[in-house]
C-alpha cells in the first residue's frame, strides 16, 4: 500500500473514532419502542495487572422488525487502545454490515452470522491501521427475537445456561493448542511453539481483532480475526453469561453456571453484605460497575471477586443477562 493512500485509510479510521455510536444509558434503552429488553449487570476490576485492558459494549437498537441488543467483551493486550476501539465500534460495524447484506440473505440466521463475520473483518483492518501492536480478543452477542447470534475470536468465552444451572451452550476457546486451532495453524504451514504456554508468533491466542505486527511475522492467515458464530434459542429465566478469560483461567464452565445460578436464588440482601463493593486504590484504579438490574450487577461482582480470590492475574471482567418473564413482543 503506497503512503499516500495509507494515510487516508487512517483518516477514515479516526474520523469513525470520532463519530462512533456510544452504548445507550440504562435509561436510553428502557426508553425504547420495543417491549422485549434484557436484565444485566456488569462487574470488572484491574485485579493484579498493571492497567486494565478490558472493554466492554451494550446497547440497543432496532433492526429490521425487531428492537436488538447488542453487547460484548473486548480483552485488550499490548496495550488498552484495540480494545476500547473495538468496544466504540462494534455496533456500528455490525450494523453496517448487517444492512449492507440484508438484500442478500433470506435466512436471518445467515444474515446475522455474515453481519458478525464481516464487522470482525472490518474491526481487524481499522485497528491494524491505527496501532502496530495493540490487539485484543472479542466476544459479542445479539439478543434477536428470542434468539441469542453469539460470535467470538479468541479466548473470551460465553456460556448459556438455564435458572438452574443446566449449560446450554457454551464458546470454544480459540487457542493454539485446541485441536481444531492446531490443525488450522498448520495448515498454514506455520509452526506452534510448545511451552508453558503454546503459542503462535506472539501471541497464546489464535484470533484476534489487530495485532499487526504479531500477525506479520507467522504464516498468513495463521492468526486470524474470522469468529466463530453459534445460536441459541433463549427462553424465560436463562442467563447468559460473558467473561474474559481472567475468569475462565481459575473457573471452568459448571463451575460458573452453578455459581451464578445459586447465587440469583439468594436473597439481595445478603448478597450485597456478602460482596461489598471493592474500592478502587493506588494499586487498582480501574473498577467499574453498571446494569439494569441490581441482583446481576452484584452476582457478576461476587463471579469476578470469586476468581480474584483464585488467584487471577489478569483483569477479570464479567457481562450478566437474564431473559425477564416476557421476551415476545406484544
Amino acid at each position: 500500500m503506497n503512503q499516500l493512500k495509507r494515510r487516508g485509510l487512517i483518516l477514515h479510521v479516526m474520523l469513525l473514532a470520532v463519530f462512533a455510536i456510544r452504548p445507550m444509558t440504562p435509561q436510553a434503552i428502557n426508553e425504547s419502542n420495543s417491549k422485549v429488553s434484557l436484565y444485566w449487570g456488569l462487574s470488572e476490576r484491574q485485579g493484579r495487572r498493571p492497567t486494565m485492558e478490558d472493554a466492554h459494549v451494550y446497547c440497543s437498537f432496532k433492526l429490521g422488525e425487531h428492537r436488538a441488543t447488542y453487547f460484548g467483551l473486548f480483552d485488550g493486550h499490548g496495550g488498552q487502545r484495540a480494545a476500547d476501539y473495538a468496544a466504540d465500534h462494534a455496533a456500528e460495524c455490525f450494523i453496517d454490515r448487517f444492512k449492507a447484506n440484508q438484500e442478500n440473505y433470506d435466512n436471518p440466521v445467515e444474515l446475522i452470522k455474515k453481519a458478525h463475520e464481516d464487522s470482525y473483518e472490518q474491526l481487524d483492518k481499522d485497528i491494524q491501521l491505527l496501532y502496530k501492536t495493540d490487539g485484543t480478543t472479542a466476544l459479542t452477542a445479539l439478543f434477536y427475537g428470542d434468539v441469542l447470534h453469539i460470535a467470538w475470536a479468541g479466548d473470551s468465552r460465553g456460556i448459556v445456561c438455564t435458572d438452574t444451572g443446566t449449560i446450554k451452550l457454551e464458546t470454544i476457546d480459540h487457542k493454539p493448542n485446541s485441536i481444531a486451532e492446531w490443525k488450522r495453524i498448520e495448515s498454514t504451514g506455520e509452526h506452534i511453539w510448545l511451552g508453558g504456554v503454546c503459542r503462535v508468533g506472539y501471541l497464546s491466542v489464535s484470533r484476534t481483532l489487530g495485532d499487526r505486527e504479531s500477525k506479520s511475522i507467522v504464516k498468513q492467515n495463521a492468526i486470524i480475526s474470522q469468529p466463530e458464530v453459534l445460536q441459541a434459542p433463549i427462553q424465560e429465566g436463562d442467563i447468559i453469561i460473558l467473561a474474559c478469560d481472567g475468569v475462565w483461567d481459575v473457573l471452568n464452565n459448571d463451575y460458573v453456571a452453578s455459581f451464578v445460578t445459586k447465587k440469583m436464588a439468594k436473597d439481595l440482601t445478603k448478597l450485597q453484605e456478602a460482596y461489598p463493593e471493592v474500592k478502587a486504590s493506588i494499586s487498582e484504579s480501574s473498577i467499574e460497575e453498571a446494569g439494569s438490574d441490581k441482583k446481576l450487577t452484584v452476582v457478576a461482582r461476587a463471579l469476578r471477586d470469586k476468581a480474584y480470590r483464585r488467584g487471577s492475574t489478569d483483569n477479570i471482567s464479567v457481562l450478566l443477562f437474564q431473559v425477564p418473564l416476557t421476551m415476545k413482543e406484544q
